[in-house]
């Protein structure tokens, strides 16, 4: 009998996936937020509250985002390509361009921190 074992990550294609990160972001004042990643939506949360919902794609180095729902002032719909690099616990998210000035904003210069007791 022959068996294969796989020791592939889950998350080989995509890093984010059931991730929490910690991190200030400018909404429009500097406040602590989470940034959750399921399969294929990023929620923010702020004070254990949802108030933003994207949906995500990973590519490579980039991330799309396409608003959701939310109280930002960005339209549902609204698109955005990104960067993102982890380095350790770090995430850093780098706008390459985005119909949502308010999004670009409130993450410009964020770092973000995993939570490493998330699922």
């Amino acid at each position: 009998m022959l068996m294969f074992i796989s020791c592939e990550n889950k998350n080989s294609d995509n890093p984010l996936l059931d991730t929490q990160w910690s991190g200030i972001a400018k909404i429009p004042m500097d406040k602590e937020i989470i940034l959750e990643f399921s399969k294929d939506k990023m929620d923010v949360i702020l004070e254990n509250k949802v108030i933003e919902s994207t949906q995500y794609e990973v590519k490579g180095d980039h991330i799309n985002f396409s608003k959701i729902s939310g109280g930002s002032p960005c339209e549902n719909g609204a698109k955005g390509v990104y960067t993102y690099e982890i380095i350790g616990d770090q995430l850093t998210i780098t706008t390459v361009s985005d119909e949502c000035v308010a999004r670009t904003k409130s993450l410009k210069g964020g770092v973000y921190t995993k939570i490493e007791d998330f699922k």
